[in-house]
């Protein structure tokens, strides 16, 4: 019997990636390889979780709209908790010193309180913009919709410099950024990667050769896109590039046409160590200057290693007693 993939276990391999993006491991030897790697081909993670999403949630939520409403409750619910958890570093960095209503609101609601915290509004906001549109629409028509909206969002990230600057565009993006810092948002961005991954959940008879073959394609196109902005030095942000698209859902399309199992106990540590990673960041910048071992932030492949290795640990301990947890609550209802 041939063995299937683990996707859960994918996914804990991608929130690692996710913490490069934040510590430059590499940027000590190369900033271009740097680069190359932590603003260009890593930007494959956060599309991956939302295809996930897309793919397991999007189906059921449509038979009865309560799966959506109790999937969003567990957002809103990780999204507190991790509110909860950054807001001692918020008031020790001087958030709340020139409080404003409005930015608190935005970033409440569009932004996140914390620079990594934006994917949960964005997802909220995707998902249910998704789940209206599917109910009036057919999926191509939305597929075709997500992709303008897209590349709406891609003149004002990667492309700023192009299309923005003393342009007709710079009135519009004015106003967006006024509403959202990004263009990486439940609007233009998250729709898109959602929506790939429910058209493939719909989608029969894969070829996954074919599949892995045109993902590595479009992925090496997306890496010389992402290298000939850097060089020209026009993204005002690198979440979207445009081989992205299709780079994600070929690459997804791979992996899901292998009919992957899940486990649940890796899909709760990658979202603890998601939702960690940046806490463990200050944590090790912190005890630095206290030991006077300024190396183990400074140094980048060491701070990746020790933020890595420490939010890890914790993620699996909080898997590991959150798993517990359940089961003793499934025994008790048994033994009612």
């Amino acid at each position: 019997m041939k063995k299937k993939l683990n996707i859960d276990i994918v996914r804990f391999i991608v929130s690692i990636f996710v913490i490069t993006i934040h510590t430059f491991p590499l940027a000590q030897w190369s900033e271009t390889i740097d680069y190359a790697f932590t603003r260009v081909l890593f930007r494959l993670c956060v599309p991956f979780f939302l295809m996930i999403t897309g793919y397991f949630l999007i189906d059921g939520a449509l038979e009865d709209k309560k799966k959506l409403v109790k999937q969003t409750k567990k957002i809103v619910i990780l999204y507190a908790i991790s509110t909860i958890i950054y807001l001692p570093i918020m008031v020790y960095n001087g958030y709340f010193e020139n409080f404003s209503l409005w930015l608190f609101l935005r970033e409440l609601f569009v932004d996140g309180l914390y620079y990594h915290l934006w994917y949960f509004p964005a997802s909220i906001v995707g998902l249910w913009l998704l789940y209206f549109a599917l109910k009036k629409f057919q999926l191509k028509t939305i597929l075709i919709a997500c992709m303008g909206l897209y590349l709406v969002g891609l003149l004002g990230d990667s492309y700023y410099g192009f299309f923005v600057n003393n342009s007709v565009f710079k009135g519009f993006f004015d106003f967006v950024f006024t509403l959202s810092f990004y263009t990486r948002n439940g609007l233009f961005y998250a729709p898109m990667f959602l929506s790939i991954g429910y058209f493939v959940k719909k989608k029969k008879n894969v070829d996954v050769k074919k599949s892995a073959i045109l993902g590595l394609v479009f992925t090496g196109a997306m890496m010389v896109e992402g290298m000939f902005l850097y060089r020209l030095g026009v993204p005002r942000h690198t979440s979207m590039y445009l081989f992205l698209v299709p780079a994600s859902r070929y690459i997804f399309e791979a992996l899901m046409g292998t009919e992957p199992r899940s486990n649940v106990f890796f899909r709760n540590v990658s979202s603890w160590v998601y939702i960690i990673h940046p806490f463990f960041i200050v944590a090790v910048h912190f005890f630095s200057n206290i030991v006077h071992m300024e190396f183990l932030f400074q140094n980048n492949f060491i701070n990746f290693t020790l933020v890595t290795i420490s939010s890890c640990v914790f993620s699996f301990v909080v898997a590991f007693f959150y798993e517990k947890a359940r089961e003793k609550s499934r025994l008790k209802a048994r033994m009612k």
